[in-house]
Parts: structure tokens; sequence; C-alpha cells
């Protein structure tokens, strides 16, 4: 592995090997097929009366929760929240003010095989939340397509979450994006409480292996839109790529955030995305906000998956094995020749995937302007 390390680092002088590459570009993910995806682009969908939709695909409510949250949030998710917008094509996730005194237990409907929380008494709204049905995810790339309510209160999110059980007790979760003033912190703006900013949002990953109790932080940052592209209230795509080891965040295409490690979650989870109030919505003698129009609106929600051939070892001997050359994760990766330049071609990317290893040997050249990008890691299909 020293000798691949080494040939590795003289191609970055030479060229550009691009370290968080966009899914744009990584031939290894199955994009003609995608493995999840949601349009919203088919009429007369509707809700069950156990909050399933009428194609199977989606929950109105929390997987691990119900239609509470916990006590920092005040909204209870019910399914007449969680509109099908038929003429736009759109989910709409609708936050809706019920009163100055709480929610009772009988104020709202409950899914099956969940109950009341009788304790929570600060429970002022009506919202929404949908969590994918039938599938739970293990690796993938996650993309949302979203413009989001941003004022102090409003707490959105699009996220991987995993639970613990009986036999294994842990608690993962990788935050795709979150928006809510208590992220807009006074490290990075003095007038947080009153100001907030709909520039900024968060993303990174709760885990601990051992416990639901003791779960820390891993790779939080606070990405800041530039002020020449539109702002949270717009269409924008968040997205992630989660991968053995490997989480890498993209906002509109551009990568934003990493994580690599034994930090990374590494059993299948549930993907959700909500539209929550959390505690800034009471804080500081304001009155509690009575909102006439306050959406989340989705235009979609797609998964990919990446090919796995991870019983394959490769060998590229020519250029022309290397512009032919069969994409998806495999054991190994050999590049070299002893007898001609292996090349890319001009402004080319190429991203290579491989379990064991991936090493480039000799008479291999990248010229100006292109990338590649060289992942080592386990094989998505067998790694728990």
């Amino acid at each position: 592995m020293k000798k691949v390390f080494y040939l590795c680092c003289i191609i970055l002088l030479l060229s550009n090997i691009n370290l968080m590459s966009q899914i744009i570009g990584d031939n290894n993910w199955e994009t003609d097929t995608l493995f999840f995806i949601d349009d919203f682009s088919v009429d007369g969908r509707t809700w069950s009366n156990n909050f399933i939709d009428n194609r199977n695909l989606w929950r109105a409510y929390s997987t691990e929760a119900g239609v509470t949250h916990g006590k920092n949030e005040h909204q209870v998710y019910q399914k007449e929240n969680c509109i099908f917008d038929d003429t736009n094509n759109l989910m709409k996730l609708v936050s809706k003010k019920v009163g100055n005194s709480t929610l009772q237990c009988g104020d709202y409907l409950i899914p099956p095989g969940y109950s009341c929380d009788s304790t929570h008494d600060e429970l002022f709204y009506y919202s929404g939340e949908i969590d994918v049905f039938k599938e739970r995810f293990l690796y993938g790339y996650f993309e949302i397509k979203c413009k989001l309510p941003v004022h102090r209160g409003a707490f959105p999110a699009f996220w991987l979450w995993g639970g613990d059980n009986t036999t294994d007790p842990h608690y993962e979760e990788i935050d795709i994006f979150e928006y809510s003033w208590n992220f807009i912190n006074f490290q990075y703006n003095p007038n947080a409480v009153t100001l907030g900013s709909p520039r900024r949002f968060t993303t990174g990953i709760y885990f601990c292996d051992t416990s639901i109790y003791y779960y820390q932080s891993y790779a939080r940052n606070y990405p800041i839109i530039p002020d020449n592209e539109p702002d949270l209230t717009h269409w924008n795509i968040f997205a992630c790529e989660w991968s053995p080891n490997r989480v890498v965040w993209y906002f509109n295409g551009n990568a934003i955030n990493h994580h690599y490690g034994e930090t990374v979650p590494h059993r299948e989870m549930f993907l959700k995305t909500n539209y929550a109030l959390d505690n800034y919505i009471l804080e500081n003698g304001h009155p509690i906000p009575n909102f006439i129009t306050d959406t989340m609106f989705i235009d979609y929600i797609k998964v990919y998956k990446l090919d796995c051939d991870c019983e394959t070892d490769v060998l590229i001997q020519n250029t022309y094995d290397l512009q032919n050359y069969d994409y998806g994760v495999k054991h190994s990766i050999s590049i070299g020749s002893n007898t001609e330049n292996i090349f890319m071609s001009n402004n080319d990317k190429m991203v290579l995937r491989a379990t064991d290893f991936i090493e480039i040997t000799k008479n291999f050249e990248l010229t100006t302007g292109t990338e590649m990008e060289l992942i080592v890691h386990p094989c998505p299909e067998n790694n728990n």
C-alpha cells in the first residue's frame, strides 16, 4: 500500500485528483435505474388510515417516534399536512398553528403501534413528515430537491436514521441537511436570535456503536450559500454519498463536507424528511407565530446505489483498456504497462473504486485538466 500511496501523490502534482467528487462523473453509480425515486408526478395519491400512502412508498410520521418527536419540538405530524400536490407534482409539508393551548391526545390521530406522549405539554402545531415506508438503506447516494421555510422556529431536514435494538444497541444518523435558527449560533452571527440566515444550514453525523444514549457528533459544519446563488427559500439540491467508511455531502452539485473512518454509520437506516418546529418558536418572549402559509416544498427524492462487482480483479494495460473500463466497485485495479504509455484524454474525469487496492505502476500519464479519483472501501453489498 505504501507504493500505491506514493504513486497517487505523484499524480496529484501532475494533474487534478479530486478527493470529493459528485455523482456526476462517477460512473460507478447505477444512474440508469434508480434504486428509489419519487418525483410526485403520479396523480391521485392519498393517505390511508394507517398513515401509509396508496403506492406504499411513504409513511406520514416518524418511524422511530410516531407523530411527536421530543420536548424540543412543538409539532404533531399528521398525514393531512403531507399534501400530494397533483397540479404542480410536488410534496408539501405544511405547518399550521392550531391554537395557544397545547394539543391533547384526543386532538390528533396516532398511527397503529404508537402511543400518545401525554407529558408533552407544548404542542401548538400540526406539521408533516414522510419516511420511506418499505425500504431501509445500507449505503447509497441520497438526493432531494426542495425549498424551505426559513424563519425563527423552522426546523426542516432531510436525513437518515438508524436506532438501537435489543441485540445490537447503537445510534446512527446522517443529516444530509438541517436548517434551524439554533444552528445559526452566536459563533457565526451575534444577532442570531433576531436575524437568522436564509444562507446557512448544517450537515453532519451522530454516531455511537454501543448505545443510544452516548452518541457523539462528527463532521458537523455550517455551509454558507454564496450571495450569487439562490438562498434556502428557492429550489436547491441537497445530497450525500454514504459508502463504507465514507460520507460526502453536496449542495447543488458541489462537495461541501466529508467524513471518513470507523465513525461512519454501517447499518441499515431509514430515509426521512420532515418539517419540525423547534424551541426557537417559543423563546425570548416572542408570541407563538401564526403562519398564514408555511410550507416545505419537495420536487423529488432520489436514491442511487453503487454497481458492485467486488470479486473482479482488473488489469489495465493500455489506453484502450482504460477508455473501455467496465465501471463498478472491483476487488482490485492495477494500471500499468511495460511497453506503452497509458493516458487519459484532455478534460476527462475518471473515478475508480475497489475493495482491496488500486495501484498505478508505470507508464501512466494524466494531462492538465484531467481528473482521477481513487477510492478504496469495503464492498457495499457485503459490509455490515
